[in-house]
């Protein structure tokens, strides 16, 4: 007797690891088209995939790990990080500025039995952490993360009205602060026609390893 025959399924090729994660990104996330979707395998151990906003994002110059940064959405290895900025010495503009990073991306499935992964979220705070300073550093090495700013002014808090609904920075602004972010500026009185550095450290955490479970 001829063996059972089953129907054809696309589970039947569905590939699996054990040391892989099979991460789902929207249309929102990525350009996959209006409903569309993107899957990809991920190591949860060599990084995350990550979203930066920040405001006011237009009359400064911004970096990440010492490159500019242009991508809003990267790949961020566990360990320190550090984004700077730099703002125009001729921009009308307050020095101020939000940051609001996540982790994006849903799992399409599990992680692998011995990790546990937390969701990430990371927003300006006055925690002492913003730092900046009014005089240009003598070298590109405050783009890094080694670098010593404790002579550094930390950055303070400031209220400032919500900028129109028309204007360039209303959607970053308001995306930053229901995510919880606070604005932060350097201690008046501002100088005037100064370019003012400010940088950022702050760390991407390591997947947990379930005792027990290696």
């Amino acid at each position: 007797m001829a063996d059972e025959q089953h129907l054809n399924s696309l589970n039947r090729f569905r590939k699996r690891s054990s040391k892989l994660v099979l991460e789902q990104h929207s249309h929102c996330e990525v350009p996959a088209g209006c409903g569309g979707a993107i899957l990809r395998w991920r190591n949860p151990f060599a990084g995350r995939c990550v979203r930066v906003r920040t405001y006011p994002g237009h009359s400064i110059h911004e970096y990440l790990d010492g490159r500019e940064l242009k991508d809003r959405m990267m790949d961020l290895s566990p360990g320190k990080h550090v984004y700077a900025l730099k703002t125009d010495d001729q921009a009308s503009a307050d020095p101020v500025v939000m940051f609001h990073l996540e982790s994006i991306g849903k799992l399409n499935g599990s992680l692998p039995g011995d990790v546990n992964e937390q969701a990430i979220k990371i927003v300006s705070s006055p925690s002492g952490h913003w730092r900046h300073a009014a005089s240009p550093p003598e070298t590109d090495d405050w783009l890094q993360t080694g670098f010593d700013d404790s002579a550094w002014k930390p950055l303070v808090l400031f209220n400032i009205a919500e900028p129109d609904r028309q204007s360039e920075g209303h959607y970053n602004f308001a995306s930053c602060k229901e995510a919880g972010a606070m604005v932060l500026g350097p201690s008046k009185p501002w100088l005037s026609k100064t370019a003012y550095f400010i940088r950022f450290v702050f760390e991407i955490p390591a997947p947990a390893v379930i005792p027990g479970e290696e």
